[in-house]
């Protein structure tokens, strides 16, 4: 198992995962008018939808690595299904969310990207992890047995 996010204090791990969440939430179900700059043109409102790919990604790659420091016991795979199921109803709880603000709608476009941007971050946490793992070496033998 890698053992890098163990370096990363917890609480400092737990307060940048919440203030990322917390600011994806006041900014997700915001509503923008007619007006704004990001609603000016269709190609701006498309930049700004794939948005939620990065957006996402990121998220589910903090929740992994904070699943994977606040439980010692849960191994990487573990860690990944957390942080990606986390993200995914978080996901959904925004979007489910913009349906009853005013100017907002629902979009399974939106929920799509959503879980692009995961499945971003499962591929980017899990080869940074194997990539770990083979730049430890393997693991020493313990009494004669592999472990």
């Amino acid at each position: 198992m890698a053992d890098y996010p163990r370096k990363i204090p917890r609480r400092l791990l737990m307060g940048v995962t919440l203030c990322y969440t917390a600011a994806l939430s006041f900014a997700s179900p915001r509503t923008v008018s007619p007006e704004s700059v990001l609603a000016a043109t269709a190609i701006r409102r498309t930049i700004n939808n794939f948005l939620h790919v990065p957006a996402y990604a990121l998220r589910t790659l903090m929740f992994c690595v904070l699943f994977h420091v606040c439980d010692t016991k849960l191994i990487i795979r573990g860690s990944l299904v957390c942080g990606a199921t986390a993200t995914i109803v978080f996901g959904g709880l925004m979007e489910l969310a913009q349906a009853f603000i005013p100017g907002r709608t629902c979009s399974l476009g939106d929920l799509f990207l959503n879980s692009t941007g995961v499945c971003a971050g499962v591929v980017s946490m899990w080869k940074w992890s194997s990539v770990k793992q083979v730049m430890k070496g393997p693991r020493p033998k313990e009494n004669g047995q592999d472990r």
